[in-house]
């Protein structure tokens, strides 16, 4: 079958609108296409459909077009693919097939160090074994863990501290060498790129479960379901933002640099000169802090432009968004034998 016969069917089977759109899409003149891509652009999902079919054409012109508007109105589409593209870049270090160092395990995106057993004892007499994790992360992201368990011939009862999550301690006088297995989460960021073209008040952006609405001076980032507050500040940075100015309003201004501000030190702390309690194996006073604490949740977070003492809203032509969407995986580690 001809191409342009193929064209014409499917443009036939679109509603009329579409599918004249569809076809300026590659049309001689620039400024019929630019017209066309506004077009099919303001009539969001309703036109969804007709790019797809566009998106599939031998014409490079339509296609390549019919792909940016897709994604323009879906930043999402994509996903797949463009995570795994930048995966290995927002990770840092990968596991390698065979770990090179014993008391070092390394994970996609992180390094955990297993330190040796140390002996807790008061006044001569061994009350059990201290060990230490060290996690590194090695990721644009965050890095959640906890002891999932500690074996040796069988599971060991462990103790760990909320004031000390990096150390673990193990009741008994002597212990066979041990285990320890961790479970956690990466939580990485995907970067996608939003646009918003002549930018109003209240304009918003749907990617995936996330919603950016400007509210100037500031853009804000809603999500679907409560999330950590330090995960959605990670989602919007200052420098993920460009902008567009319209023809004749651009203006001319030199960004201060901020002055050396006197330095603030805050007082150390003093030793009481009460008798001190008894510490603990984590050095808490009396017994370890066995509070489990919550992170701090919410839906909103808000970021004002930096620019935005320059220009109002009605000077801007667009505004550029390298939104960041945070991938989550869960791992397990186990660390070598360990006495």
């Amino acid at each position: 079958m001809p191409e342009m016969t193929r064209l014409l069917i499917l443009l036939a089977l679109l509603c009329p609108q579409d599918a004249d759109l569809i076809r300026r899409l590659g049309d001689d003149d620039p400024a019929v296409r630019d017209r066309a891509s506004l077009a099919l652009e303001s009539r969001g999902n309703a036109a969804v459909e007709a790019l797809e079919k566009g998106a599939v054409e031998t014409d490079l012109e339509t296609r390549t077009r019919a792909l940016d508007l897709l994604l323009r109105l879906d930043p999402m589409r994509d996903f797949p693919t463009r995570s795994a593209t930048q995966r290995p870049f927002k990770l840092k270090v990968l596991a390698p097939p065979k770990q090179p160092d014993a008391e070092n395990i390394i994970i996609d995106g992180a390094v955990f160090n297993f330190g040796r057993r140390t002996v807790w004892q008061t006044k001569g007499e061994v009350h059990g074994s201290i060990f230490h994790i060290v996690a590194d992360p090695l990721l644009d992201g965050e890095l959640d863990w906890t002891v999932a368990s500690v074996r040796a011939t069988g599971e060991l009862p462990f103790e760990r501290c909320a004031k000390h999550p990096h150390a673990i301690y193990l009741p008994g006088e002597s212990m066979p060498p041990c285990t320890i297995t961790l479970k956690g989460t990466r939580r990485w960021f995907c970067e996608v790129p939003v646009e918003f073209r002549n930018p109003e008040q209240g304009q918003s952006r749907r990617v995936g479960p996330y919603t950016l609405t400007i509210k100037w001076p500031r853009i804000e980032l809603g999500s679907d379901a409560p999330m950590r507050e330090s995960t959605l500040a990670l989602m919007l940075r200052p420098g993920d933002f460009q902008y567009r100015v319209r023809p004749g309003r651009e203006k001319e201004f030199k960004i201060h640099e901020p002055t050396d501000e006197p330095a603030i030190f805050f007082p150390e702390a003093q030793e009481s000169d009460q008798d001190e309690a008894p510490l603990a194996w984590c050095k808490c006073a009396n017994t370890p802090d066995r509070s489990k604490p919550r992170p701090k949740l919410s839906t909103i977070v808000g970021l004002q432009m930096p620019w935005n003492s320059f220009y109002a809203l009605g000077d801007l032509s667009a505004i550029k968004v390298m939104f960041r969407v945070p991938v989550e995986e869960p791992f397990e580690v186990t660390s070598p034998p360990l006495d």
